[in-house]
């Protein structure tokens, strides 16, 4: 694109070039146009984020970036062609964190495991490069777990394999990566919850919302300061509609609660709690496929009485158990 704007071609007409598209992006100093490169470009502003990598050792970012890198790990094969301090291959940490004071008195931090361990007629062995012998009791004791774990490490015989750790066949994969980035973010919310395929999308967002206590009833919106006249229940008219009342003790739900209790033959519905209503059809016997179908009556329920509830306070519609039921039945 840049090259063409300069000579002024267009998808329709070309314009011959008079000058190599290299010679043009050579910065002035070299003589050229200085256009500059735009991989040059990237490659610097990558640079930036590794200085800001090496320096930024607090940012969220670096240790989010540093805590992936520990999520790879590496099967040596003939090749050794990985860093033998640096690389996680030999624990599930790399040598420069397992051995510290071994790695302060090692003379090429950068080496390979080619330059520090060989394997003469099958056998293992380890090569060093000290700044100084080790004499300390602790680095001593280091030394010799590190003669140990070497030894008795399997090398391949194929090339050198990165394995990604969060997969059993230690490939990488996006879903993995971003589960186990989900599972660092997020917490268990403890709801019980879970999202049934075999009822709409959005049936299963109003549960959701139900047993986290985040629907507008009547309490629900006088807590969060609206003026509303009149508190009690638009289902019962006895008592404060909170949502534990509306979808759980209510007379007229409870009767809806009856009914399914009969109808599906399972145990008597009690609602203690707003995330019982999400667990119902867990508490009964029977295979996976009907406790599905139980959860999708339950869910189907809540939606209705929801809907009804809103036409008596928006609608000024009468509430009939009946017509409820029906509803329910039908949906």
């Amino acid at each position: 694109m840049r090259r063409d704007f300069l000579w002024g071609a267009t998808p329709e007409k070309d314009k011959m070039k008079w000058v190599s598209w290299k010679n043009t992006m050579t910065p002035m100093d070299f003589g050229g146009m200085g256009f500059g490169s735009l991989q040059m470009a990237n490659l610097a502003m990558l640079s930036k984020w590794w200085w800001r990598f090496k320096t930024d050792r607090g940012r969220l970012w670096r240790k989010v970036v540093w805590a992936i890198h520990t999520l790879f790990r590496v099967s040596p094969g003939r090749q050794k062609e990985v860093s033998f301090w640096k690389d996680r291959w030999l624990f599930e940490e790399p040598l420069c964190n397992k051995f510290p004071r071994l790695f302060s008195l090692e003379s090429n931090k950068n080496a390979m495991i080619s330059e520090r361990v060989s394997e003469p007629n099958g056998s293992v062995v380890l090569s060093t490069a000290w700044s100084r012998e080790p004499h300390s009791f602790e680095e001593c004791s280091e030394f010799d777990a590190l003669i140990a774990a070497v030894q008795s490490y399997g090398f391949g015989s194929g090339a050198d394999r990165w394995e990604w750790v969060l997969d059993a066949n230690g490939e990488f994969s996006v879903n993995s990566i971003r589960k186990k980035a989900e599972s660092l973010l997020f917490s268990d919310l403890g709801l019980e919850f879970e999202w049934n395929s075999w009822t709409p999308i959005k049936v299963n967002f109003l549960i959701w919302r139900i047993v986290q206590d985040k629907v507008p009833t009547i309490m629900a919106l006088a807590r969060r300061n609206i003026n509303v006249p009149d508190v009690r229940c638009k289902l019962c008219g006895d008592e404060e509609e909170s949502a534990l009342h509306l979808f759980g003790t209510c007379r007229i739900t409870n009767q809806i609660w009856e009914f399914i209790v009969h109808w599906c033959r399972i145990r008597p519905i009690y609602v203690l709690e707003l995330k019982d209503l999400a667990a119902i059809h867990k508490r009964n016997r029977g295979s996976n496929r009907w406790k599905k179908v139980v959860y999708m009556v339950i869910q189907t329920a809540l939606w209705v009485i929801w809907k009804h509830r809103n036409d008596a306070v928006f609608h000024d519609k009468q509430i009939n158990v009946a017509r409820i039921k029906g509803k329910g039945l039908n949906s």
